[in-house]
């Protein structure tokens, strides 16, 4: 049994980069489940490979989530100014509370995307987001904390929330609410 507790290191599996290569199939694919592609502690040198591979696989797609908006647009800012982004690579960012929303949405919308998405998960309080900035996302996902420590989730901030993408016409979907 392996621990799969953060032990505060970065781990870069390189057998992981080939998976994308090898699969026929178009399949849809969430870059670091587990981690975030543009942490400090990720080299440049390894998001380059990952996204060589990602150019590489357009019959796939690609989500790549972050924490860290500023260094996203920084890395697409420098390697990819001036080229359409690629239709295959969504990009997202968590917003879990409203200071995260207020602070990383605008951030994403200023990263050109085939398609742009907040992770609102865990949801640790209510979010409002404006209709004109909702209109400018493709996707919105919602879910609560899990595990045995997992802080409350509200059904009324989900319901509000879905309210506000259903009135922008932004599909959103909950992952899960316990």
């Amino acid at each position: 049994v392996t621990d799969r507790r953060w032990n505060g290191s970065t781990a870069l599996i390189a057998s992981a980069l080939s998976k994308p290569l090898l699969r026929k199939k178009p399949a849809r694919f969430f870059v670091g489940s587990m981690g975030d592609l543009f942490h400090p502690s990720v080299p440049s040198g390894w998001i380059d490979q990952v996204m060589a591979v990602l150019s590489l696989c357009s019959r796939h797609i690609f989500q790549l989530l972050t924490k860290r908006p500023e260094r996203m647009r920084e890395y697409f800012e420098r390697y990819y100014a001036g080229t359409p982004p690629l239709p295959n690579i969504w990009l997202g960012v968590t917003a879990e509370n409203q200071a995260m929303a207020d602070e990383r949405i605008p951030a994403l919308l200023q990263i050109p995307a085939s398609k742009r998405y907040i992770s609102v998960e865990p949801m640790l309080g209510p979010i409002e987001v404006p209709d004109d900035v909702l209109r400018n996302l493709d996707w919105v996902i919602i879910g609560a904390e899990s595990g045995p420590n997992r802080r409350q989730c509200s059904l009324e901030w989900v319901s509000r929330l879905g309210i506000l993408c259903n009135c922008a016409a932004v599909p959103w979907f909950v992952k899960q609410i316990h």
